[in-house]
């Protein structure tokens, strides 16, 4: 009986962490693409931008590249908790 009810918390920890980890990658191939998109306009039409877009191009770039960190350190965090929950198991 105990080893049904562990392998029942074992199912929903992994599936409460593949929930959260789905919603996490999302964002972030979101932000990988808003990234990218803004890199192409950069490499390719710097000579069209005037200075002050590129610059708040280049201030978006940073944004992105930080909001793209934090989601990676999410993921590891979500990562850890689960290895924790499972371990208690």
């Amino acid at each position: 009986m105990a080893n049904s009810s562990t392998a029942n918390l074992v199912n929903e920890i992994n599936s409460e962490y593949n929930k959260k980890l789905r919603a996490l990658e999302s964002k972030l191939a979101i932000k990988h693409k808003e990234l990218k998109q803004v890199e192409h306009v950069i490499a390719h039409d710097t000579k069209r931008v005037d200075h002050l877009n590129l610059s708040k191009l280049k201030s978006k770039k940073a944004e992105l590249n930080t909001a793209i960190l934090l989601l990676k350190k999410e993921i590891k965090k979500v990562r850890k908790e689960k290895i924790k929950k499972l371990r208690k198991l």
